[in-house]
């Protein structure tokens, strides 16, 4: 089942049997995540857990939904702000899907893979233990550590609590996992000390201005902006191709947590998609060889033999790829509007404290 039929399921788009039936079992499961996720937040509001902190700033990158809101390029970005400000960031995160299938030992995900890209010669470090993660980092020189997908995780203090809301799905269909997309309730807003609302050139004026009206519901934290931006393709060899070219019958994949947004991305750059040349595998999806030798077939019936992807599948992929199929990812970074002297500002009053 692929992320768009999910959505399709927990939105109440698709009305069949089987559609109904999913969402009265994920319905009655739902109380049982909820009662997991408040033991859980409960154990460290009871000290019977605590918090660890470090020598160093921690700047928190989470969200209230599972996947799709862009972290990523955000904490991109992020990365490229704290450095302009003379500092020496470092990235620490979980690293999902990060074991090696067979002998269980840590390797590069495709996170890890796309940071490196993004922010080359910045310090890396995926580890479960994120208070060992971010220890690391400082050794390695980092003095301020971003982390990654940190809103849940709460043994690792932190000193700005950034969340990032997809205004194209911003609360999860308003239910709690497995029934919406919601980690926890909407009222852990009241946590955040900064929101970017991601992809808000995607939606109308008077939709924002609700969307920030719900959220002054449960916070008053600045909100700022922010809209992913294609710059160029990359190809194979690191070359940068203007969105300009034109790759005809081209394949269009992706393994994602928003395939919506990567697809209406596309549109924005003049790129459609036809059902026949478009393949969605889920999120964090694993290429195989089998799933390579598809995509080069499908590629070789159009007249530019190319598939055109996401940089966080084309790390997995390409490598995959037969010489004679080209593989280009959509390059995007995370722009802001409005606002960016004011994010500064957060950023310069959190590094002073």
């Amino acid at each position: 089942m692929n992320p768009q039929q999910i959505d399709d399921i927990l939105s109440g788009r698709s009305g069949d049997l089987s559609a109904r039936t999913l969402r009265l079992a994920t319905s009655v499961a739902e109380p049982f995540y909820y009662l997991g996720q408040q033991i859980h937040q409960g154990m460290y509001r009871w000290g019977l857990k605590k918090s660890e902190a470090l020598s160093v700033p921690v700047i928190s990158i989470g969200n209230l939904t599972t996947g799709g809101t862009g972290k990523t390029p955000i904490t991109a970005m992020l990365v490229k702000l704290l450095q302009e400000q003379g500092r020496h960031p470092g990235i620490a995160s979980r690293g999902y899907h990060a074991l090696d299938d067979e002998t269980n030992q840590p390797k590069e995900n495709d996170e890890h893979r796309v940071l490196e890209i993004l922010c080359p010669n910045v310090p890396h470090q995926q580890n479960r233990d994120r208070v060992r993660a971010g220890r690391d980092l400082v050794e390695l020189g980092a003095d301020v550590i971003l982390l990654d997908d940190g809103l849940q995780h709460l043994r690792l203090q932190r000193d700005l609590n950034l969340v990032v809301i997809d205004a194209l799905n911003p609360f999860g269909y308003e239910h709690l996992l497995p029934r919406g997309l919601l980690r926890e309730p909407i009222r852990a807003l009241k946590r955040a000390d900064l929101i970017m609302i991601t992809r808000v050139d995607l939606i109308p004026a008077e939709q924002l201005d609700q969307l920030k009206e719900r959220i002054h519901q449960q916070c008053h934290v600045p909100i700022i902006p922010v809209q992913f931006a294609p710059t160029s393709w990359l190809a194979g060899d690191q070359q940068r191709l203007s969105l300009e070219e034109r790759f005809p019958e081209s394949i269009i994949c992706c393994g994602i947590g928003n395939p919506a947004g990567f697809l209406r991305t596309l549109s924005r750059i003049g790129i459609e998609s036809r059902e026949d040349k478009f393949r969605i595998y889920p999120d964090h999806h694993h290429y195989s060889s089998q799933d390579a030798e598809e995509l080069a077939r499908l590629a070789r019936e159009g007249e530019s033999k190319t598939i055109l992807t996401t940089l966080k599948d084309y790390v997995k992929l390409n490598p995959l790829l037969p010489p004679d199929v080209r593989c280009l990812a959509l390059m995007i970074e995370a722009q802001i509007p409005t606002g960016a002297d004011e994010l500064k500002q957060i950023l310069n009053e959190m590094l002073k404290r």
